[in-house]
């Protein structure tokens, strides 16, 4: 085990035999799909010293799954080296190696925007390899999940409603005030107070960029 990523590790007991953290990922994906008509997509971001272990361990459970009817589209990349952070040790100190060489770790979740774009994608949940939970403990974890994911599907609505209609020539006073509402009530980003000064066709550009950038929402 000491060898081993925590996606391989068993976590959970069930009749049929143990589950690894991973397994569980791919278990709980394909109960946000109604039927195993549409490809159940899943994203891993992985070590570079573990992916080949990794890609065999998908490839037994893509088989198993498959005998069931379901569809998996599963993908792996490689967290950029670029992203990683000093370690620091128990007095918060830069940990060095025997060399006096920094060492350096792989960062948390702001660290994977590039593998995100890479993606492609227009939704992506994101959870850690360790979140998760056996069979009986998933519906309120699926249940909620969907919320978040109905709430940024409405958000997403209502930014595109409002980009488009910013883009209409000439600026319109009642769709730059409605757009102004959504970024300061729904969004909950603050306009810079030179906002006010703009004429209104540079304040429609301004909320423009505002509205034009991924959406994040946390649960």
């Amino acid at each position: 085990y000491a060898d081993l990523p925590k996606a391989l590790l068993p976590f959970h007991r069930y009749p049929e035999g143990p589950r690894t953290s991973l397994q569980e990922h791919v278990y709980e994906a394909i109960r946000y799909h109604p039927t195993p008509a549409q490809p159940v997509k899943i994203h891993l971001t992985v070590s570079p010293q573990y992916e080949q272990v990794i890609k065999d361990h998908l490839h037994a459970i893509q088989q198993a799954l498959s005998k069931q009817g379901w569809k998996l589209e599963l993908t792996v990349s490689i967290q950029k080296p670029s992203t990683d952070t000093v370690a620091l040790n128990a007095d918060n100190q830069p940990f060095r190696a025997d060399d006096g060489t920094l060492v350096f770790r792989p960062g948390g979740h702001g660290a994977l925007l590039e593998n995100l774009n890479d993606c492609q994608a227009d939704i992506v949940f994101i959870s850690n390899v360790d979140n998760v939970v056996p069979d009986h403990l998933k519906d309120p974890i699926v249940e909620w999940r969907k919320v978040l994911g109905g709430y940024l599907a409405e958000l997403q609505q209502h930014v595109f409603h409002h980009i488009q209609q910013l883009s209409s020539v000439p600026a319109n006073a009642k769709s730059v005030q409605q757009a102004e509402a959504c970024i300061l009530q729904e969004l909950l980003l603050p306009l810079p107070q030179s906002y006010r000064e703009l004429a209104l066709p540079d304040q429609a550009t301004l909320l423009k960029q505002y509205l034009d950038r991924p959406i994040r929402v946390c649960g």
